[in-house]
């Protein structure tokens, strides 16, 4: 059975989404010097969901991507790679 063309742009985009979080994600996380546990603590998730995100393995909820975007201070599109601007426009 074929793959409608619909289905492998979702999977493929979605992948490089995934590629990009995790590879953000990692990077604040290096930059604070914090830890897994650290992280999953602060946001109110487990350690484990944590590393599926830095594997880029999956991508978190929608509170839990705005507590991740709020901790660090940085867009949520920032972390999901619709921007490479970090800070957040505050008003």
């Amino acid at each position: 059975m074929r793959i409608p063309p619909q289905i492998e742009y979702y999977t493929r985009i979605n992948k490089e989404i995934c590629e990009v979080f995790a590879e953000r994600l990692k990077a604040l996380k290096d930059e604070r010097n914090m830890t897994l546990e650290g992280i999953a603590d602060i946001i109110g998730t487990s350690r484990q969901s944590v590393v599926y995100y830095t594997m880029g393995d999956r991508l978190p909820s929608i509170p839990v991507l705005i507590s991740i975007a709020t901790m660090f201070a940085v867009s949520v599109d920032y972390l999901l790679g619709i921007s490479s601007e970090r800070q957040l426009d505050i008003l």
